[in-house]
């Protein structure tokens, strides 16, 4: 016989492979048949992963496979952020090995005890089409709490009559998200050692490739030919973000190539070929005109205050595709606060100068933005920016509101066919009483509306609905205003109004008394 010693045989484990409906999830780990040994540790999610994670479950996006071990748990009290369960003894338990965060947000989204107390509390704004962490409770925000049981739901919507326009939507949502099914394995063994080997090999085996190498891969093959800037033009269209002029997208292809702005021809491309130039291009200024519709919270470019910013934001996403959540919180910031007070208005020497504090280390660069920027600003809204951004910024406030049809209780926003026009959303801004002289500062005569023939009064006068005029900043009083004809009693009320709200919505997007730190992650020692 051999005295060779050798390793013990593995012990057998059986892997079914199941899929799960989200609600049949949530309830499951309400009863403890699904269970997280230890929540707390490692979990690193915050609620906008969480509504990240709820889009894409809207949008039968895969989210990735479960890994589950099924063995034994004793009875205990779990803790899942205001979630408590109280679990019994089984044999049977689920417990999470992979995907830990991803239950712990979707139970605390769906099943928590919602604001103030529950970090992890979002809403679906039925108005947008959008997921949103609750900030503000409007009448078309529909609780996500109250979306996995349909009878639970259709009471809500019984109880709350001012979305009736959105009802359809609100229960197509909540289908979506109970019916959607999460794969999983799961391992039946009783070796601890197995599973580890299992997530392991799941997790790390082999060398992933590179995320710019795959999609380079997919841009060559799907969709218009990216030989040129009218193909990234093209492709970038996909984002209905309205159209880029080629002198723009000239100059972010010189951003993310480190050259200087501003030259009349394109780069020389001996060093690079053309389509590997356009594919860095179209990918760069994807992932940030993604992160000024959803994190800066610009729709089209027709709002957008300053191009410059696009320039200095793709070459940012160009070094850093996939930038620490963070990151994304104090860029939004030093987009509102370079707005606000007109720095982003700088000329191509100081957008220069912007550019080269756009480095390899994330942080440093987000830090490095920030500190280009003045302090709080001692100025009233309109004092710094130019004309052409207080009138767009003026526009994102009214566009905030969510404003819908009087007539249809629709929301407003350009169609299919103006949402490919440099000025889609000016196009709405309609007037309430033609003739009236507009300050330069003031939109208290125009709203975000379709145009009406002879002027909008005749519709807010007949409008009776109080939720539908305040996405106007409207109230009923108003009409009594243009009714008698006292249209500077009528202007002088909703100037001041719309300036309350303007300067609230623009405090709120700054955040000026909020700290700038950068991630935790960047302050520890030997960290990029």
């Amino acid at each position: 016989m051999s005295s060779e010693r050798r390793s013990p045989a593995p012990v057998p484990a059986r892997i079914e492979t199941r899929s799960f409906r989200v609600d049949d999830l949530v309830g499951h780990m309400l009863t403890g048949a699904v269970r997280i040994s230890d929540v707390e540790h490692g979990f690193k999610w915050d609620v906008a992963d969480a509504v990240t994670l709820l889009d894409s479950v809207h949008r039968g996006y895969p989210i990735g496979t479960l890994l589950l071990w099924q063995r034994p748990g004793r009875k205990q009290q779990l803790r899942y952020g205001t979630v408590l369960v109280d679990a019994p003894e089984a044999d049977d338990v689920l417990w999470v090995v992979d995907g830990q965060q991803r239950l712990t947000s979707l139970l605390r989204v769906f099943a928590g005890a919602g604001a103030p107390t529950e970090a992890f509390t979002a809403i679906y704004d039925l108005a947008s089409d959008q997921f949103k962490p609750l900030r503000d409770r409007l009448a078309h925000h529909l609780p996500l709490s109250e979306t996995l049981d349909p009878a639970r739901l259709a009471a809500w919507l019984d109880a709350h009559p001012e979305p009736t326009p959105y009802r359809e939507a609100a229960l197509e949502c909540g289908r979506r998200l109970r019916q959607f099914r999460i794969p999983a394995n799961i391992v039946v063994t009783v070796d601890g050692h197995v599973v580890r080997e299992i997530y392991r090999r799941s997790n790390h085996a082999g060398k992933r490739m590179d995320e710019h190498a795959v999609f380079a891969a997919l841009y060559q093959t799907a969709g218009p030919a990216l030989e040129d800037l009218a193909g990234v033009a093209a492709k970038l269209a996909e984002l209905r973000f309205g159209p880029l002029t080629e002198a723009a997208l000239s100059n972010m292809l010189l951003a993310i190539r480190g050259s200087d702005l501003g030259k009349e021809s394109l780069p020389d491309f001996e060093q690079e070929p053309v389509q590997e130039s356009m594919i860095a291009l179209a990918q760069s200024a994807h992932a940030a005109i993604r992160f000024i519709q959803e994190d800066v919270g610009i729709p089209h470019v027709s709002l957008l205050p300053y191009s410059s910013t696009l320039v200095v934001l793709t070459r940012f996403f160009h070094l850093h595709p996939q930038p620490h959540a963070r990151s994304r919180e104090l860029l939004a910031r030093w987009f509102w606060r370079g707005a606000i007070t007109g720095v982003h208005q700088s000329e191509t020497p100081q957008i220069q100068e912007t550019l080269q504090s756009v480095g390899n280390n994330e942080h440093a660069t987000v830090q490095a933005l920030l500190g280009r920027l003045p302090g709080r600003p001692p100025l009233t809204f309109g004092e710094g920016a130019s004309s052409h951004a207080r009138l767009r910024i003026t526009l994102l406030a009214m566009l905030a509101l969510g404003p819908r049809d009087l007539r249809t209780g629709e929301p407003v926003g350009p169609d299919s066919d103006e949402i490919s026009s440099p000025d889609a959303y000016l196009a709405l801004l309609s007037p309430i009483v033609p003739g009236v002289f507009d300050r330069a500062n003031s939109l208290a005569n125009r709203m975000l509306h379709p145009p009406v023939e002879g002027g909008l009064a005749p519709v807010i006068i007949d409008c009776d609905d109080p939720e539908l005029l305040a996405t106007h900043a409207l109230f009923l009083e108003d009409r009594h205003d243009l009714r008698e004809d006292r249209i500077d009693d009528f202007i002088r009320s909703r100037d001041e109004r719309g300036f309350m709200h303007l300067d609230d919505f623009l405090w709120r997007r700054a955040q000026w008394d909020e700290p700038d730190t950068p991630p935790v992650e960047a302050l520890r020692i030997g960290s990029d």
